[in-house]
């Protein structure tokens, strides 16, 4: 028995796997390559194709939902927003300020030079002979404008020749804009130039002529550009970003009885169901991860977690809580409303995460936990958000694992709990804290789904423990209480046949519950043991002193080892008895051990003064066993022999039944009988103090009254016989 500080840590205390026989690995290697092909099946399901047929121009027939989150560019809001910003692109003009003013002035030079060289002709020959000169040269003007020139004086010529290049300078060189494709501004400029005219100290005839020349020769100063504007449109459709557009999981593409347009049509063809295509690189890396995936888990469960690794049905339900946990997330993603779909997915490894911590302990159901977590993430097109949901709904699970087994309203409490954290757990991780997410109409909701998502995933995890326990040989605390009704068939039998083994029974659970509970073992699991450990007195109750009540006792009748044959029945007929009725091995377990390997001292001993010592085998007044084989039942064996010895002391003083405690604990150590236990001196010194304490508490001393001594003198003229040794 190693002392305490000779144990392992906890990280070394893993055991070792059995070795397998090749049934054994061809039968998992059949479970591994169900679970790949479940988890390829279902983490891939999404990576299939839906095949819609849908007719541009014609109602949907029915309603469609995208079967994924696609991101992608929307070509035609891409195009028609190109267009947009090349529509408002402005047009390109040369300023030709100074090329506009020199073409004016040549043609104000040219004309008033014709109109110079005519006007000494006479009156009808002058205006022949200037307009002929003015059209050979492609200058047109007014014929009254003409006239009026040629009839001015040369002073009056020269103002007026004076007065246009002003108009033309002004109009050129000046801070105004005339475009020569816009009418409306070549109209503006004539205004101007009328109004410049009318200003001129001029008569109101040489005005006029002013104006016509300078409208006949106007040039505008902006002259378009169309390649320049080709180029900037070009760039203004360049610089437009692509439009994308989001479609998220679930999302309704179409309406049934909604005409299909061009639009719908797009979005049918992104989401891929149009076309029965499948994206094999993306297939092929989610197949790859999940046989990753469950080849570690197998390797982690047979290197640290041997007790499940080497039963076949813990192995196969492993499997079947990681699958259904994957089914449920993909099923999860079709839920319309947003944040649902991941607080069920989350729900689900609840109930996994509960379910695997009460069956296979912490250890396995950390690496389910880690294997829920990857798969459901590739069931969410790798969402991060849905690994941690995943991976904190599986430790929550584990958290309120221990209070699962308990009543219904118990139950009912925490799954509300478990509601309300796995809608804490959503609103950090999925965002739901933000400005926006906080919506009244958004939280609310949510928090309904998340309280009935939690008490579902409690109520399965229930349900499927106490489907499993029995065919996993695990003992839950749902079925320990279960166990510890005293309406079970057996103590209800052992309460009317053997009164006395059962309120024995009743005593000694107590003592080895508050023990084991001193220890750190399972109490319940103790006090259960220890309610059945004596069972096997059911054949033969009347030869039990505790069941004799005073009577007579039939081992007078018998010879010792006919007396000892019979006590030592009583464990086999016990493990029998407790079969038949299904209890479970580890309270088999404590039928069998309580007792070890222990002699039946009083009949041996009788029997060597009767035949001789040298006449009697000893292995015939010894329990077969086996020794105690764990903690639990090794503190039944104690408790039980210090209760039946301290109830047959004549006077359980303290003193005396410190002694007595101390005397059988030290009894069984140096017979060897702990040795195969795993318990520690330690635990030892811890078990006979509480046994102390315990049964100085039931057998104290309490004041005499008055008629107590004709009591006990009456109830000592009754009894018969003395106790024989258990």
């Amino acid at each position: 028995m190693p002392r305490p500080d000779q144990r392992r840590p906890w990280f070394r205390e893993f055991g070792r796997p059995t070795r397998l026989g090749v049934r054994a690995r061809l039968r998992r290697l059949a479970i591994a390559l169900g679970t790949i092909t479940g988890l390829s099946a279902i983490v891939s399901a999404r990576l299939m194709p839906d095949v819609v047929h849908a007719e541009l121009g014609r109602p949907a027939p029915y309603d469609v939902y995208s079967p994924r989150t696609v991101t992608y560019e929307d070509r035609a809001a891409t195009e028609d927003a190109r267009q947009r910003a090349t529509a408002a692109t402005p047009r390109t003009y040369d300023d030709i300020g100074n090329e506009a003013f020199s073409h004016i002035r040549q043609y104000i030079d040219r004309v008033f030079s014709i109109v110079g060289a005519a006007r000494h002709q006479s009156e009808g020959d002058a205006l022949k002979q200037a307009q002929s000169a003015l059209q050979a040269e492609q200058l047109a003007l007014d014929e009254e404008a003409v006239t009026t020139l040629l009839q001015a004086d040369d002073e009056a010529l020269v103002s007026v020749e004076d007065a246009c290049v002003r108009i033309a300078e002004a109009e050129t060189l000046a801070d105004v804009r005339t475009r020569d494709d816009e009418p409306e501004d070549v109209r503006a400029a004539e205004r101007r130039m009328r109004r410049m005219a009318e200003s001129e100290p001029l008569p109101r005839a040489l005005r006029d002529a002013a104006y016509e020349v300078c409208r006949a020769s106007f040039v505008p100063n902006q002259r378009f550009n169309a390649e320049r504007w080709n180029e900037a449109k070009e760039a203004q459709a360049l610089a437009v970003a692509p439009v994308t557009r989001t479609i998220q999981q679930g999302e309704l593409i179409v309406q049934r009885g909604t005409p299909v347009d061009d639009s719908i049509m797009a979005r049918l063809q992104q989401t891929g169901l149009l076309r029965p295509t499948v994206d094999y690189s993306r297939l092929l890396r989610r197949i790859v991860l999940t046989i990753l995936a469950v080849v570690g888990l197998g390797y982690a469960l047979c290197r640290y977690s041997p007790d499940v690794w080497n039963s076949l049905r813990r192995t196969a339900t492993m499997s079947g809580l990681a699958v259904l946990s994957a089914l449920v997330a993909n099923l999860a993603m079709g839920v319309p409303v947003p944040g649902v779909g991941l607080i069920a997915a989350a729900a689900a490894a609840v109930m996994s995460g509960a379910v695997s911590m009460l069956l296979f302990g912490a250890r396995a159901s950390f690496l389910l936990i880690m294997m829920m977590s990857l798969s459901d993430a590739m069931v969410w097109d790798g969402s991060a958000d849905a690994m941690m949901m995943a991976g904190v709904g599986g430790l929550i699970g584990m958290l309120v694992s221990e209070r699962v087994t308990r009543l219904a309203i118990s139950s009912l409490k925490i799954g509300v709990l478990t509601g309300a954290s796995m809608f804490i757990a959503y609103a950090l991780i999925a965002g739901l804290a933000s400005a926006e997410g906080m919506d009244a109409t958004r939280v609310f909701p949510l928090v309904g789904w998340s309280i009935s998502l939690g008490v579902a995933a409690v109520i399965a995890a229930q349900f499927a423990t106490r489907l499993l326990e029995a065919p996993m040989e695990v003992l839950t605390d749902m079925w320990l209480l279960e166990l510890s009704d005293p309406r079970h068939p057996l103590l209800h039998q052992m309460m009317l046949e053997a009164p006395g083994t059962y309120n024995a029974s009743l005593q000694v659970a107590n003592l080895a519950g508050t023990a084991a509970q001193r220890i750190g073992e399972n109490e319940l699991l103790v006090r259960v043991g220890a309610m059945f450990h004596d069972v096997g007195k059911l054949k033969y109750p009347h030869f039990f002193t505790e069941n004799q009540f005073g009577g007579a006792n039939p081992h007078d009748a018998l010879t010792p080892s006919m007396s000892a044959l019979v006590l030592i029945s009583h464990v086999k007929e016990g493990i029998e008895r407790a079969r038949e009725a299904g209890l479970p091995p580890r309270i088999v377990d404590s039928i069998a051990e309580h007792h070890g390997t222990t002699m039946i001292e009083y009949f041996y001993h009788k029997a060597c003064e009767q035949e001789g010592e040298e006449n009697v085998p000893v292995e015939r007044y010894r329990y077969p066993g086996p020794k105690p084989q764990s903690r639990a039942t090794a503190t039944v064996m104690l408790a039980d022999s210090v209760e039946a010895t301290v109830r047959a002391m004549r006077a359980p003083s303290p003193s005396n039944i410190d002694s007595a405690v101390r005397g059988i604990v030290h009894a069984r150590v140096d017979s060897g009988q702990l040795d195969e236990s795993d318990l520690t001196l330690r635990d030892i010194d811890m078990i006979t103090e509480t046994l102390v304490r315990a049964l100085q508490g039931i057998y104290h001393t309490r004041i005499e009254y008055p008629g107590d001594e004709e009591l006990l003198r009456s109830g000592a003229n009754g009894r018969n016989g003395g106790a024989h040794p258990r």
